[in-house]
């Protein structure tokens, strides 16, 4: 018997799935209120914390999560005002009866387990559309997109009067920074040296301030 995934409320989702991940080690809040997020009060002692935690990646996981955080957000922001820039990941292929079946039968077979669920957004007519248009059926088969190709089409976002050119500049340079200096380094390079702060003011003048330009843009 197969299972149905609901995705009607996708960009709600990831935006809760970001904010959790910008807040993890709570060095970062976030005010439901005022729909901002800030450094907390006591973030000093709170990445003192992680670091006497005992996990030596700690400080590798705050920036992660951080980075994750960041991107569905983003995500989030493009979906919520109908800009969908997903394709389909021609997975089902890989099955054992499939064009693209791998010559282990092991592994061909989780390509096939993971066809049981099948993806609808009956509550979201457009977002249906969209993954009927793309052809995509289970969860597994979305191809979100790197964050990357989002900053590349910010333009988009202005172009529905949702951002200003000034913040499609401000968000497109933090986004490009992260990725050098933070997420790309932490994703595939292993550095002995973690820094649980700042680079140049990075997260207090460049992160957050862009963090909270998509929130807004979220809301509009």
């Amino acid at each position: 018997m197969g299972l149905i995934h609901d995705f009607s409320d996708y960009p709600q989702a990831l935006l809760q799935c970001a904010l959790d991940h910008l807040t993890w080690g709570n060095v970062l809040v976030y005010d439901t209120n005022t729909k901002r997020l800030a450094e907390a009060p006591d973030a000093k002692d709170r990445r003192r914390l992680l670091m006497e935690s005992g996990d030596k990646y700690a400080f590798w996981n705050l920036w992660m999560r951080f980075s994750f955080g960041v991107e569905n957000l983003v995500k989030a922001v493009f979906l919520q005002h109908q800009i969908f820039l997903m394709k389909k990941r021609d997975l089902m292929e890989k099955c054992p009866r499939g064009s693209k079946a791998l010559k282990s039968r092991q592994a061909a077979e989780v390509y096939k387990a993971v066809g049981i669920w099948t993806l609808v957004a009956n509550r979201n007519v457009w977002l249906q559309q969209m993954f009927l248009n793309a052809g995509i059926k289970h969860p597994h088969e979305i191809d979100s997109g790197t964050l990357g190709s989002y900053r590349k089409n910010l333009h988009l976002l202005r172009d529905k009067q949702k951002m200003t050119d000034a913040e499609v500049e401000q968000v497109s340079d933090a986004l490009e920074v992260l990725s050098d200096i933070r997420r790309n380094v932490d994703a595939h390079v292993s550095l002995k040296i973690q820094l649980g702060g700042s680079i140049q003011h990075d997260l207090e003048g460049v992160y957050i301030p862009a963090a909270n330009v998509l929130i807004d843009v979220f809301y509009r």
